[in-house]
């Protein structure tokens, strides 16, 4: 760590910078509550030259968060270096101070980097081991240094008021650091960004809203409609307005990433399709023990075994746990769960809990799409298995939507068999 003097700020050595590795490997995922390209693009005339500088690199943060890029993860990483290079030269030619870019240069490559690591490309591609800060600064994680940096920083917030601003930003658009693993991290991140926009505002002022102090004419017509209109009127019909839009947005927004998801599946089959891969052979021991563990339930219908990916594959359909568009957990089979909780404790290994739907899309409040549905109810079973088996940390959830159908999706039938949640067992993994 070094200790910048004029800043009171203390940032990471940068260390040396690798050769850059292009092997390729790639996936994609969807996610939520995000600044827009479109609101990242009025950075352009921001309020500092550093954030200018960065712009590039800010307005493709809400692609990679959203997965709506469709570069490679080498292509990208390529990409995103020359985007950094490009910001560096930027900062320079406009003067700024060589600690201040490097700081800058740090909470960037953070920031990237944990919104790629965060989606499946980021994770499948091993991105962690040829981050941004590794390339750059020769680290693997910055999520404690910003909040670091950002502590020294507002210690004179006067002079630091343009990196302040840009830990804001990054902040904004979804950089989480060490909170992302706190369970309240929600109303801390909150805190926080409320605390940095007051000490901003403090020192920048808030931001007028007429571009002309002076413009307004004459408001006649105004006052003749105000004498026949109620205040409340108005304020109604803009609110409703206002939720009409937003409504609209959001259902729009997640069609795009269901798109986007399949699409992302598509081209992942179709590549895993040209390489001969050789997977390892289902534990006939751990299947054969599973069976007779869970036989009743499987004579019953409540469960399935399956080795599919040479894999051991507990499948039950989502039919029995939920109501039709609901993941909230039925009483009867939430039992259910909580027995399979309890036995699955002889089992050995990480288990991974899936939660899959039909391709029929959903579009309401808490549900925008079927990737939001699929989690919510692999989260409901992966909370119950936990409790049951008091086995915390043993279990992780991914949501598949309807991008993994077991039948066809043009019957009732099929759409009935694609609705399910499955249970894989990895008894290979050590989890304690």
């Amino acid at each position: 760590m070094a200790f910048i003097k004029d800043r009171t700020v203390m940032i990471p050595t940068p260390g040396g910078r690798g050769r850059f590795d292009t092997s390729p490997e790639v996936q994609m995922e969807v996610s939520s509550s995000i600044i827009s390209v479109e609101e990242v693009s009025q950075l352009s005339s921001g309020l500092n030259v550093l954030e200018n500088s960065a712009f590039e690199i800010l307005s493709l943060l809400p692609s990679i968060r959203t997965q709506t890029t469709e570069l490679s993860a080498d292509l990208l990483r390529m990409k995103l270096i020359a985007m950094v290079e490009s910001f560096e030269k930027s900062a320079y030619e406009a003067n700024l101070d060589s600690k201040e870019v490097e700081i800058a240069r740090y909470i960037l490559c953070a920031t990237v980097d944990e919104l790629v690591m965060n989606t499946p490309l980021g994770e499948e591609a091993q991105w962690s081991r040829h981050c941004l800060l590794s390339h750059y600064h020769g680290e693997t994680w910055g999520g404690e240094n910003v909040f670091v940096i950002l502590g020294n920083l507002n210690k004179n917030p006067h002079k630091n008021i343009d990196l302040l601003e840009l830990i804001y930003i990054c902040m904004s658009l979804g950089f989480e650091g060490k909170y992302a693993v706190e369970p309240d991290r929600l109303s801390q991140l909150y805190e926080l960004k409320k605390s940095l926009y007051h000490t901003l505002t403090q020192i920048r002022g808030t931001t007028p809203k007429a571009l002309s102090p002076h413009w307004k004419g004459e408001d006649t017509l105004a006052k003749t409609l105000r004498s026949y209109l109620p205040l409340w009127v108005a304020a109604v019909f803009l609110v409703a307005m206002a939720c009409m839009v937003y409504f609209y947005l959001l259902i729009h927004i997640n069609d795009q990433s269901s798109i986007a998801l399949r699409s992302a599946s598509r081209v992942l089959t179709e590549q895993h399709s040209q390489f001969k891969v050789q997977l390892p052979q289902v534990n006939e021991s751990v299947f054969i023990r599973v069976s007779r563990l869970f036989a009743p339930e499987i004579e019953k219908n409540q469960i399935r075994l399956s080795d599919r990916s040479q894999q051991i594959r507990i499948v039950i359909n989502s039919d029995l746990l939920f109501r039709s568009g609901s993941a909230e957990l039925e009483p009867e089979y939430a039992a259910l769960i909580s027995y399979m909780g309890r036995e699955l404790m002889s089992e050995q290994g990480r288990i991974l809990v899936e939660g899959h739907t039909d391709s029929i899309p959903i579009n309401t409040i808490r549900f925008p799409s079927n990737w939001h549905l699929s989690q919510a109810r692999a989260e409901q079973v992966k909370r119950l298995l936990e409790q049951a088996g008091k086995e915390y940390g043993r279990y992780q959830i991914e949501a598949r939507a309807d991008t993994q159908p077991l039948a066809n999706n043009a019957t009732p039938e099929g759409r009935a068999q694609n609705r399910r949640v499955e249970l894989v067992l990895l008894p290979e993994t050590d989890w304690r």
